[in-house]
């Protein structure tokens, strides 16, 4: 598993997210579904301003990892396609980031 990255001027909270080993990218994703609740691939690049194609592929990793997944709803995107609401899995291990400041 690879070891996620923050710089020392990140704020504490994305600190924290790199110890969940996960790339950049995957704690982008799992960070705007905990502040934001759950949320199409779509809604997460926007919120994060990451384009969806380099987000998209970080979710299957992060589900395989057991913090998040497929709620088994739909929402239509931009486009009008279904996709995926997907939701953060709040664990012991996330729960601390719910409490902190991401401003």
């Amino acid at each position: 598993m690879q070891q996620g990255a923050a710089r020392i001027t990140d704020a504490d909270t994305s600190k924290e997210a790199a110890k969940l080993n996960t790339t950049f990218l995957q704690h982008q994703v799992l960070l705007t579904l905990i502040k934001e609740g759950p949320m199409t691939a779509e809604q997460v690049s926007e919120f994060a301003g990451i384009s969806q194609q380099s987000l998209t592929p970080r979710f299957r990793p992060l589900v395989e990892k057991g913090l998040i997944m497929d709620t088994g709803e739909r929402r239509k995107n931009r486009s009008g396609r279904s996709a995926i609401l997907w939701r953060a899995i709040i664990k012991e291990q996330t729960m601390h980031l719910l409490e902190e400041d991401y401003e």
